[in-house]
């Protein structure tokens, strides 16, 4: 999660590229945030490198990495 100019926001994966979408929290935790409004069941949320992006560039997709936990 990202905070600009209108508030907290996240990027997602689109066939188009990465596409923003506004968020509402409901609540943070130290291990997260609970988002009440803004995102999809089953949108993917880009978790590494939002820093460089902007709407609509293209994306490279990695598996996610193994932590070992069972």
């Amino acid at each position: 999660m990202l905070t600009g100019p209108k508030g907290p926001f996240a990027y997602v994966v689109t066939k188009e590229g990465a596409a923003i979408r506004e968020l509402k929290v409901a609540r943070t935790t130290p291990e997260g945030a609970v988002i009440a409004q803004g995102l999809t069941a089953g949108e993917k949320v880009v978790v590494d490198g939002q820093s460089r992006l902007s709407p609509g560039a293209a994306l490279s997709i990695k598996p996610a990495a193994d932590t070992g936990s069972q």
